[in-house]
């Protein structure tokens, strides 16, 4: 399991100060997937994540970012916020049902970019406008 949270990185030495706090954070589960749904819940309407932010979130290497499609095709949209993720560039998914629908529906401004070598147009957030930080959810 999760022992511990690294709030400000650094180098901890022989003589090093440094501070314990104990219940600070709710504990993590062990499983990946359960700290997953339990971050994107609480993704509030109007704003995004990207793929990045969950990884930081729910505290697992980057090697992760290859599970959170996976993660999104196992979850079922009715009872999550799905749509509410972006990839790590700010660009929409193309498997996440209805994902611009809903976003503007949430008030989130869609933009287009057009690909002419491959002829198509992929939409993205402005992610400075839509992001969503929580401090008190994320492991540093």
């Amino acid at each position: 399991g999760i022992l511990g949270v690294v709030i400000k990185s650094g180098k901890i030495k022989v003589d090093s100060n440094f501070q314990v706090q104990a219940n600070k954070f709710t504990a993590l589960s062990e499983n990946p997937y359960k700290r997953f749904l339990s971050f994107i819940i609480k993704i509030p309407s109007g704003k995004v994540v990207t793929y990045k932010q969950i990884i930081k979130a729910i505290g697992v290497d980057n090697s992760y970012l290859r599970a959170i499609p996976i993660y999104l095709k196992k979850t079922s949209a009715a009872d999550y916020p799905l749509h509410r993720i972006l990839d790590s560039k700010g660009y929409l998914i193309t498997y996440v049902s209805q994902q611009k629908i809903k976003l503007e529906m949430e008030g989130v401004q869609i933009l287009s970019e057009a690909d002419l070598l491959r002829n198509l147009n992929k939409s993205f957030v402005e992610i400075k406008d839509y992001l969503w930080e929580d401090s008190t959810l994320y492991l540093e």
